[in-house]
């Protein structure tokens, strides 16, 4: 990237500082296109992706209440999966900047207690959205009376609205988790509630320098998201016909395995750059 040259040097600096975040992120991607690490993601990703399919089967037969729990409860439950996993793919990064070969074994054996770490960590949210989700039944119960209820429901229908968005930031902080906590875990050894804390007083504390290389390592993982569900539309309207439960169930599961593959080299950059990061805000630190 070229700049202009100002004699106050702040170009220089804004130019040195580009260059270095483009040489961390395309180092991070250019590592995520492995075959070791294919063969490790894609199976917890289809693992990740059958939850959500159960998920919502059942959904097919239960009402609008019980159908959003269905929704946001393995959002929360594969964040704990993924994050054990975010600790396998940075450890694993680290060796392949360093130039070095590690067995799989001695990363697993090495990170075990860290896994139950982050199990434990998601617990707090689940808990935060099941109480987001059952104050939302309360509204559904005034909906319901007889006679009032459709005039209470349309009084408070802000209520419900918020709880919904609630429930979405929920979901978005947990995405903000998994980019920050498994680095800091993995150089640390450990995953603790004061390292959570410490995250969380980073991203207040500076909010813009904590949020961009999020955004960085979200963009290609959204983009890829949108382009494989985009083609599910396409694939649903123009081949699947039959409207039946089973083969629905049948259509998201076999659909679920393609998309679990070509998406495995985004989920791996993610965490990738999200060690990059962690790198980059300890040395500015310094």
């Amino acid at each position: 990237m070229n700049f202009f040259i100002f004699s106050d040097g702040f170009s220089i600096v804004v130019s040195m500082s580009l260059s270095h975040f483009e040489k961390r992120f395309n180092r991070a991607l250019s590592l995520s296109f492995s075959r070791k690490k294919w063969l490790l993601v894609f199976p917890i990703l289809a693992l990740c992706g059958l939850l959500i399919v159960i998920f919502r089967t059942i959904s097919l037969a239960a009402g609008d209440w019980i159908q959003l729990s269905l929704v946001f409860l393995p959002i929360f439950i594969t964040a704990g999966i993924l994050s054990a996993l975010g600790l396998v793919l940075i450890e694993m990064y680290r060796h392949d900047v360093a130039g070095e070969k590690v067995e799989f074994s001695k990363v697993i054996k090495k990170l075990l207690p860290l896994f139950w770490g982050a199990a434990y960590l998601i617990i707090p949210l689940i808990f935060a959205y099941l109480i987001l989700w059952m104050a939302l039944g309360i509204f559904y119960l005034l909906r319901a009376i007889p006679m009032a209820g459709p005039l209470i429901g349309a009084i408070f229908s802000f209520g419900p609205f918020l709880l919904v968005l609630g429930s979405i930031a929920l979901g978005i902080f947990t995405l903000l988790g998994l980019f920050y906590l498994p680095p800091a875990a993995a150089m640390k050894g450990e995953m603790s509630k004061d390292l959570f804390k410490s995250v969380v007083k980073k991203i207040r504390t500076n909010p813009f320098q904590m949020c961009v290389p999020f955004l960085f390592a979200l963009f290609p993982l959204l983009l890829v998201i949108g382009v494989l569900s985009l083609a599910a539309v396409v694939t649903h309207m123009m081949y699947i016909t039959t409207a039946g439960g089973l083969s629905i169930v049948l259509k998201w599961f076999f659909m679920m395995l393609p998309f679990c593959a070509l998406l495995a080299p985004v989920v791996t950059f993610f965490f990738h750059f999200s060690l990059e990061t962690y790198l980059m805000t300890r040395e500015s630190a310094k």
